[in-house]
């Protein structure tokens, strides 16, 4: 059986102080039953895969943003084949800034502690930056990331992990909490899952910068060939 087709959607993040589109987003999905998916298993997608979509990918984004954030695994990142990926992005993108985005997706049992922070800081050296995404979940809790504070540059929160509203107080008291360890550590914040006007009149009142989510955007296609199938999420 052939693989699927595999393409990344870019989803905007915005900083609503400056009014501008600051990055995108890449989330891979793959085409299947007449929709684009969501893979169910990263870890079981091969690095050729993601760093080939990748590299086909940015092409098309180099003029027209700061950072492109791209979603791995410490399984996908440990592949000698998806590091070389990101060092050749990375170089073509200059002076757009890649992100690695680490997901909670299991895995990552080869990887030790004292070997992904040197992977990072080697990273960091090139010009890439690392975020911690979906803090406060699964894998992301606070003794999993606290020892790599000094290491990473952004954090996100994600509202739709667990179909939070920054309506509930015990939502606002768990961004907060990030959100002001972001700030101690000089980090980036961002805060995705923003879909209601309600979520976004709360971050207006917490004096929340950059945002993501269905209320300013949806995930797009972005097109490697001319016949790449614009159709709809599944």
């Amino acid at each position: 059986m052939s693989e699927p087709l595999y393409r990344y959607f870019a989803q905007q993040q915005f900083n609503v102080y400056t009014n501008t589109i600051i990055g995108f987003e890449l989330l891979l999905k793959y085409y299947q039953d007449g929709y684009w998916q969501t893979p169910r298993d990263f870890n079981q997608l091969s690095a050729q895969t993601v760093a080939g979509q990748l590299l086909l990918t940015t092409e098309k984004l180099a003029t027209k943003t700061n950072t492109v954030s791209v979603n791995l695994t410490l399984d996908q990142l440990n592949s000698p084949e998806m590091r070389q990926a990101l060092k050749t992005v990375q170089l073509r993108l200059r002076p757009t800034r890649v992100i690695v985005e680490l997901i909670e997706s299991g895995g990552g049992d080869d990887v030790t502690l004292p070997g992904l922070i040197q992977m990072i800081k080697g990273f960091t050296d090139l010009g890439i930056n690392f975020s911690l995404d979906d803090v406060g979940t699964g894998q992301n809790t606070w003794p999993q990331v606290e020892p790599l504070l000094d290491y990473v540059q952004e954090m996100k929160y994600a509202l739709q992990n667990r179909h939070e509203t920054l309506a509930d107080a015990t939502t606002r008291e768990h961004v907060t909490f990030w959100r002001q360890l972001a700030t101690r550590h000089h980090m980036n914040f961002v805060l995705e899952g923003i879909e209601t006007q309600e979520d976004v009149d709360w971050a207006d009142k917490m004096e929340l910068d950059v945002r993501q989510g269905y209320f300013y955007s949806k995930p797009e296609l972005i097109r490697v060939t001319a016949d790449d199938p614009d159709v709809a999420l599944h």
